[in-house]
């Protein structure tokens, strides 16, 4: 049993993108893993059926054995595999213990610095109080997220430490809200954000993100952790895009905030910052599978609202996602022309990198102008106009 769907080079086609939505075999593992209590047996007997273990496991899959595993051991249910499935549990946590390693002189750099520190993701699930996803929540990377002024210190800080771009140079975060980072030689890596979405919100919303964050401790490390309905909002607005790895991983996430902090969620303001980001649809798209599907309790009028306030980019942006094993290359560069639209420039770090924002540029990891044709060949292999993801 092997991890499939290794995270690939960008320079692959684009019929290597995986959808956010689950498939079949996906929904009956996040079931197995997340559905009711009442059915657990059930769910868990479909998807052993469903899968062929002895293959290999898409990468979405393969991060949800962990839970897979602890529901079987908790209810005390029967599976064929328990075994092999619990051993994978325990692989994915040593690699969590280990990354956590890695990442810890990179975290306590920022610390040290006086910088506020502001967990993501799985980082967050696992500081929050009786957490169990240093155990059952596969990562691989640390998020950190820091002030958005204060991103090029927390950049350079890491670069004089020793740690790497893992995807080649930076030269302005004008089309980017973070940085994947690596320390050679160690398990180590970070993803550095300084905003904490894809598509910037306005002002008001921006400071709603940041705000309703609580103290806590990450490694021994004082850190924060954003409030549940906020890490809600990160997990839906990454988890739906089409991604070069299963990104089923958004579900799971989604699911447990949902379910464990139902009084801690602002369905409202969820609604309202889901608008400004023009993800409303997206949104409206993946609740209502979470709803439908694991009986998640996601509020039905919540789902009218989001539903009802769809713009005309956000029509055409998901018709394409939904039919996007046929892309054309015109549907293509109308999702491309979708996504730029609908993000903004980031002016403070602009201005402290030094550098004139320019996508391609920065996407291709060239410096000059005419560099551009001949890098813009080499990187989508001479075929096809793929140059937006």
């Amino acid at each position: 049993m092997t991890a499939g769907g290794a995270a690939v080079e960008p320079t692959e086609r684009a019929e290597r993108l995986e959808h956010y939505l689950p498939t079949e075999v996906q929904r009956l593992a996040l079931r197995a893993a997340l559905g009711p209590a009442d059915t657990a047996q059930q769910d868990v007997s479909h998807w052993e059926q469903a899968v062929e273990l002895d293959a290999e496991l898409d990468a979405g899959t393969f991060r949800l054995l962990p839970l897979i595993a602890e529901r079987i051991k908790d209810l005390s249910l029967e599976c064929g595999h328990a075994d092999r499935i619990s051993g994978a549990a325990k692989a994915a946590w040593v690699r969590n213990l280990r990354l956590f390693a890695g990442t810890r002189p990179g975290v306590e750099t920022l610390v040290d610095a006086g910088l506020t520190v502001t967990l993501l993701k799985g980082a967050a699930l696992t500081a929050m109080p009786g957490s169990r996803a240093s155990r059952n929540r596969s990562m691989a990377d640390i998020d950190v997220l820091v002030d958005p002024d204060a991103g090029p210190e927390a950049f350079r800080l890491l670069r004089e430490q020793g740690w790497q771009p893992k995807y080649g140079p930076v030269t302005s975060s004008r089309w980017h809200h973070s940085v994947g980072l690596k320390l050679p030689g160690s398990a180590g890596e970070i993803d550095l954000h300084w905003r904490e979405l894809c598509y910037p919100p306005s002002s008001q919303w921006d400071a709603w993100l940041r705000s309703g964050t609580t103290a806590t401790s990450f490694m021994d490390l004082p850190v924060r952790v954003p409030a549940p309905d906020r890490l809600l909002v990160h997990a839906v607005a990454h988890g739906a895009r089409p991604n070069f790895q299963s990104p089923i991983r958004w579900v799971a996430d989604a699911h447990q905030l949902i379910v464990n902090h139902p009084t801690a969620i602002d369905w409202s303001a969820i609604t309202a910052i889901a608008t400004d980001i023009h993800m409303s649809a997206r949104f409206a798209v993946c609740l209502g599978w979470l709803r439908r599907h694991l009986d998640s309790p996601v509020p039905s009028d919540v789902l009218d609202a989001l539903a009802t306030r769809k713009s005309v980019i956000e029509r055409i942006e998901v018709a394409n996602e939904q039919n996007y094993r046929r892309w054309t290359l015109v549907g293509r560069c109308v999702n491309a022309a979708c996504m730029r639209l609908q993000s903004r420039p980031d002016p403070a770090w602009s201005r402290a990198a030094g550098t004139r924002p320019h996508f391609l540029r920065d996407f291709l990891g060239v410096t000059r102008a005419h560099q551009v044709p001949r890098a813009a060949w080499h990187h989508f292999g001479g075929t096809g106009l793929w140059p937006f993801f």
